[in-house]
């Protein structure tokens, strides 16, 4: 009687224990961490004309579990030592994520620093510093070009999309790489013909092929393509 008993007081606790827990919500952590942004555009450079700064603002690593959507967001363009503000201003968001465009006015050539912040609802905050350069000019430069790798020759920019340049132009069997600013500060080059993304960091000497070519290079990006010309 006695084991009868006990057995009958465990099963009660059991079940009390079983009724305190399930109280029909499931005992999940929301995720919660500050804002994060990710930055389109400038990454690296521009052309010296108004362009659209693009960014987008997340709260959280995963915006399906977020319990703090976005409350503000804002930008500020310094000079590159950040004795001379710019621009600077608010960006509108809602939400878990925002994707901002937002029309920035023509700065002169040289070196800046955009500054990017983000704040939500739990008043967690994020804060990115970027660099980004102002070119004045793009060239082709090379062994492959008329003027070989002594003078480099101007590309024409773009009407509709102030970041491309482009240029027809008869090679010789050689190399080539497109520069900015009439100098080797910025080069950009690469092994792939005939299309490639240059890097900055003393990318490789494009190998071009004898022939008659329309070049199209992108300053922001690095892309480039050599497409067979009359």
């Amino acid at each position: 009687m006695k084991k009868l008993f006990l057995s009958f007081s465990m099963l009660a606790i059991l079940f009390t224990a079983l009724i305190s827990c399930d109280n029909g919500n499931a005992d999940i952590k929301l995720f919660d961490s500050p804002p994060a942004i990710t930055l389109a555009k400038p990454v690296n450079y521009t052309s010296n004309v108004p362009f659209d700064l693009k960014v987008t603002f997340k709260d959280g690593a995963d915006p399906s579990l977020s319990k703090s959507p976005l409350a503000s967001a804002s930008y500020s363009i310094k000079s590159f030592d950040f004795a001379t503000t710019r621009e600077e201003g608010a960006l509108t968001v809602a939400g878990v994520i925002t994707a901002v465009s937002k029309p920035v006015a023509a700065l002169p050539v040289g070196r800046y620093k955009l500054i990017l912040t983000a704040v939500d609802k739990n008043n967690s905050t994020k804060k990115d510093t970027t660099t980004f350069e102002v070119l004045s000019s793009a060239a082709i430069i090379g062994s492959a070009t008329p003027n070989g790798w002594g003078t480099e020759t101007p590309m024409t920019r773009s009407a509709t999309d102030p970041d491309v340049y482009t240029i027809t132009l008869t090679f010789a069997a050689g190399e080539a790489k497109f520069r900015a600013n009439n100098a080797w500060d910025l080069s950009w080059g690469d092994s792939k013909f005939p299309t490639g993304k240059g890097s900055t960091a003393n990318g490789p000497n494009i190998p071009v092929p004898a022939g008659r070519y329309l070049v199209t290079f992108n300053i922001s990006t690095g892309e480039y393509s050599f497409v067979p010309a009359s």
